[in-house]
């Protein structure tokens, strides 16, 4: 169980990768920060101050594509 969702959260990292600006003002491990950060705390996304992390708006925006 475990393997298969760590599976699934390398694969939508590796798409949010693909599909970033190649000058984009966040890297992937800004997102992955903040999701990280988000899990730790046991709190939603839009609920995170992290500073120079990306917006909740921006992560759904890049997740959608």
């Amino acid at each position: 169980m475990t393997t298969k969702l760590y599976n699934s959260i390398y694969l939508s990292f590796a798409l949010i990768k693909k599909y970033l600006p190649k000058r984009a003002k966040y890297t992937i491990n800004a997102f992955i920060k903040l999701v990280i950060l988000a899990q730790d705390k046991n709190k939603y996304i839009e609920n995170i101050d992290g500073n120079g992390l990306p917006s909740a708006d921006l992560f759904h925006i890049r997740i959608k594509k």
